[in-house]
């Protein structure tokens, strides 16, 4: 087995969560759009939500440069 065809199945696994946690990102994002309550309360709720979007989708650019990491290796 060459180190390329053994490291195949990680990234494509990896490549699956970071695709994961960037539809789990949107979703989020989108969601949290669709909620019309107004106040302090949802200015909090909104911005933790989007810092939470925005984890998801760090964390996924993070899989995804690993995952192209293993390609090369």
């Amino acid at each position: 087995m060459t180190p390329q065809s053994s490291t195949a199945v990680p990234a494509s696994r990896l490549r699956a969560h970071a695709a994961a946690l960037q539809s789990h990102a949107e979703r989020l994002r989108t969601r949290a759009a669709a909620v019309h309550w107004t106040g302090p309360e949802a200015t909090a709720f909104h911005r933790q939500i989007e810092q939470l979007a925005d984890r998801c989708s760090i964390a996924a650019r993070a899989l995804g440069r690993s995952a192209a990491h293993l390609d090369e290796w």
